[in-house]
Parts: C-alpha cells; sequence; structure tokens
C-alpha cells in the first residue's frame, strides 16, 4: 500500500467530516486538492505535485457510511 492510501485509511473519519461528499487528492501525506469534479481536482494535484505519487479519490459524505 502507498504512504498516501494509508494515511487516506487512518484518517478517513476526519476527512470525511471536512471532505464529505467532494474528491481528494493525496501526497506526501496530506490533501493537496479538492472539489467536485475529479478531472479538475486530479489535474490541481499534478500542477501542485508534478509526477510526484497521487491519490485521488471521492470521500463518502458521513452520513451515507455503514
Amino acid at each position: 500500500m502507498t504512504e498516501e492510501f494509508l494515511y487516506f485509511k487512518r484518517h478517513l473519519s476526519e476527512l470525511e467530516k471536512r471532505y464529505g461528499g467532494e474528491v481528494i487528492a493525496i501526497s506526501d501525506k496530506k490533501v493537496i486538492a479538492h472539489g467536485k469534479d475529479m478531472n479538475k481536482v486530479y489535474e490541481d494535484a499534478r500542477t501542485i505535485v508534478g509526477n510526484k505519487h497521487i491519490f485521488v479519490t471521492e470521500i463518502p459524505k458521513e452520513k451515507n457510511r455503514k
């Protein structure tokens, strides 16, 4: 597993509260971009970190999590 995915798993509850219903991009153990459009978030993240590894995912809304 990548550092970014492990960060996502460890901080999911916090991420749901802050970014629920949005797409986020994680690099270097921090959220570097977020928004509603996955392509835009990915492009923004690439602009910020270049070719470094990023993890992009949609964060479920907190109430929808089981």
